[in-house]
């Protein structure tokens, strides 16, 4: 009929303008794309400029990029492009490629308010000196202010528009060019973001606003606890306006009890820090159950079993209250390793006094590259079990001298502040303030030595280990984790997010090099006292005894455990989000040993670049050993591994068994993902996937 004839007619009409316009906007997206990459191109330029901090050239880049930017939103805004958005075909893209552009001007005009505004502290940088024991906080506080007034509000809006799902189907230059301004997009607001929480938390952490005293505990990795190791040395910083004073140093032995210099007992010297188990702090139910019976809450050489800093602090702080009546702000651990970084950066050497140089067997000052060996290893062997008095002395010198030399200032503060970050990468730095604001931005840039679970899309796992014999042996040892993990099932959730059960077994091995006999008994002891008092494990010398802690996810299932010695480990339970197996490991002399456990749940998985994403988090303990790791994982049946990506680590060397480091390697053979080699830092081991399908 007429009709229909005159419909098919409209239709042929419509789709071959639809053609037409496609074809016309095609070329309008090549143009705008162009424009787009050499924006890109000219923001290259400009991170270098900064980098430089040659802020002219950091200028000229950035209107190089708007100007190619004002070309491609021109292009967006003309009658064409407009035209265009009615398209069935081509509007998704048309969208998609306006909105990439509005996310790169707004990125752009945001790096021009920041030269602008912030050209005197951009050049100045974050260079914070420390002169004569004072931080200058001017540069600090002018950086606060230039983060806290820049105009990231825009370019989160813009990328939030642009990453809002889509389903239509746009051309594989317009997906790539969507996911490269996210990436860049997200990469800003992330920048401003912490340097947003560091510019805010630091002033006022530094005395800004007013004085603080900080609990600073040394923590010994001869030793370990849940947050590196016991406090054997201790202090409290003084900060006011920037200018430190550090006092109330002393050191902690858990075997003596004599008198010190003073005639008053060593326990009442410290404070009574590690005296009498009551009264105790009034510690979360919780920590109580799970820590109660070892006196975490009332004894300073346990409090910090749990390896969550924040769960930790609260505790020690308001201990250390009981004891001594006085209300501190915060507390800071530091172990060897951490120290030393630190002091590397002050000097070669740590200038000693001849008497103590003498006692220590060294010929001279103490280079900073060998603090850690000889406060966790040398001193034990010069200065043993007969010699604790003298041994203990020793230690609060030397922690008195490097905490000196580091506040004393002087030093490079970009080379400071690439250790302090390697530090607390690594959990030998840990900070943690009574201040809600404070502590928020400390957790946010990684420093505040958190455990607790998080919602960042990753399987998460962590094995701590507690020295639980008394001699100082984790700084001999090897630690080894072996996981293998099976995908299976991967399935969408009702709010859209998928899942994969995960069924894992983890294998925990202690290698153990001590001898039986030979070393002094306050290395390879176990807390044999004369007295027949035996405050710890007993057995003979030269065993290993390590309390260790498997920290699995929420809503796993722990179906069966292994030791070299039953079916069955010490413990299971829930702590702070997470599953928990422990197990009382003990490790022959020079020999090896260890225990099993399989577990299954739901993981979180992600679609990624069109691949299956799954991605494990292992959380590192601060040790100054290495874990050696060998991780597998198998993909679900009739998916394949692709890519394998791996993040952090650390440099992997250490003390110990596996301290000369293995090469840190991942590898994708078809249906395995493997990952194998030595961390010392928390390592992100990511798996895409593809070949099959989720049931969304």
């Amino acid at each position: 009929s007429a009709v229909t004839w005159a419909a098919r007619a409209a239709l042929a009409g419509f789709l071959l303008i639809s053609v037409i316009g496609g074809a016309v906007l095609l070329l309008g997206v090549l143009e705008v794309r162009a424009s787009l990459q050499a924006a890109h191109a000219s923001m290259g330029e400009v991170r270098g400029a900064l980098a430089d901090v040659d802020l002219p050239q950091a200028a000229e880049a950035l209107e190089a990029a708007d100007g190619e930017l004002a070309t491609a939103r021109a292009r967006t805004e003309g009658l064409v492009w407009r035209t265009s958005t009615a398209l069935p075909v081509v509007r998704h893209s048309t969208r998609t490629v306006a909105e990439v552009v509005e996310v790169a001007s707004a990125a752009v005009t945001l790096g021009i308010g920041t030269i602008e505004d912030g050209g005197g502290v951009l050049e100045r940088g974050l260079d914070v000196e420390v002169r004569d024991g004072r931080v200058d906080l001017e540069p600090l506080v002018a950086a606060r202010d230039l983060v806290q007034g820049l105009p990231v509000d825009q370019l989160t809006a813009a990328r939030d528009r642009l990453a809002a799902p889509r389903s239509g189907w746009v051309p594989e230059v317009v997906a790539d060019g969507r996911a490269e301004a996210l990436a860049l997009a997200d990469e800003v607001v992330t920048t401003v973001e912490r340097a947003r929480d560091v510019t805010t938390a630091l002033p006022g952490f530094l005395g800004a606003d007013g004085s603080r005293r900080y609990f600073v505990g040394m923590q010994t990795s001869a030793h370990l606890r849940g947050t590196g190791g016991m406090i054997g040395f201790w202090g409290v910083l003084g900060v006011d306006d920037g200018r430190f004073a550090f006092g109330q140093s002393d050191v902690y032995d858990v075997f003596e009890e004599t008198d010190g210099p003073d005639g008053e007992p060593t326990v009442g010297r410290v404070g009574a820090l590690g005296g009498p188990n009551r009264p105790g702090a009034d510690a979360d139910p919780a920590f109580l159950e799970r820590y109660g019976h070892l006196a975490a809450h009332s004894h300073f050489a346990q409090v910090n079993l749990d390896p969550d800093l924040p769960t930790v602090a609260p505790v020690a702080l308001e201990l250390f209250e009981v004891r001594t009546g006085q209300r501190l702000d915060g507390v800071v651990l530091v172990d060897p390793v951490g120290v030393q970084q630190l002091l590397e950066v002050t000097g070669p050497s740590l200038p000693l006094p001849a008497e103590l140089a003498d006692l220590l067997e060294l010929e001279g000052d103490l280079p900073t590259d060998r603090f850690a060996q000889l406060v966790t290893v040398d001193i034990y062997a010069t200065l043993g079990s007969e010699r604790g008095r003298e041994r203990n002395d020793a230690l609060r010198e030397l922690g008195d001298l490097a905490f000196a030399q580091v506040f004393q200032g002087g030093w490079d503060g970009a080379a400071m502040a690439r250790a302090v970050i390697a530090a607390t990468a690594g959990r030998h730095l840990q900070v943690y303030s009574a201040d809600g604001e404070e502590q928020a931005a400390f957790t946010e840039i990684r420093a505040a030595g958190e455990l607790r679970a998080s919602e960042d899309g990753a399987d998460r796992l962590a094995v701590t280990a507690n020295n639980a014999g008394g001699g100082k042996q984790d700084v001999h040892v090897g630690h080894r984790f072996d996981v293998a993990i099976e995908l299976s099932d991967v399935r969408r959730r009702d709010d859209g997010t998928l899942s994969v059960r995960r069924s894992a077994t983890v294998g925990v091995t202690v290698d153990n090099p001590l001898p039986d006999a030979g070393m002094d008994e306050y290395i390879i002891g176990n807390c044999v006292i004369d007295d027949d008092v035996n405050r710890c494990f007993e057995g003979p010398p030269g065993w290993n005894w390590t309390w260790f802690s498997v920290w699995l996810p929420p809503g796993t299932d722990v179906v069966a455990a292994r030791t070299d010695r039953d079916d069955r480990v010490s413990g299971l339970g829930e702590f702070d989000g997470y599953t928990v197996v422990d197990e009382y490991q003990g490790t022959p002399p020079q020999g090896r040993a260890g225990f099993q456990i399989d577990a299954v749940g739901r993981a979180p998985a992600r679609i990624e670049d069109g691949t299956l994403v799954y991605e494990l988090a292992w959380w590192r303990q601060a040790k100054a050993i290495p874990d050696l790791l060998d991780v597998q994982v198998h993909a679900p049946e009739g998916w394949t591994v692709v890519d394998v990506e791996v993040v952090g680590g650390g440099d992997g060397r250490g003390m110990g068994v596996h301290g000369g480091g293995v090469e840190l390697r991942a590898s994708a053979d078809a249906g395995v993902a493997r990952l194998t080699g030595t961390v010392t830092a928390d390592t992100r081991l990511r798996v895409h996937l593809t070949g099959g399908s989720d049931d969304g």
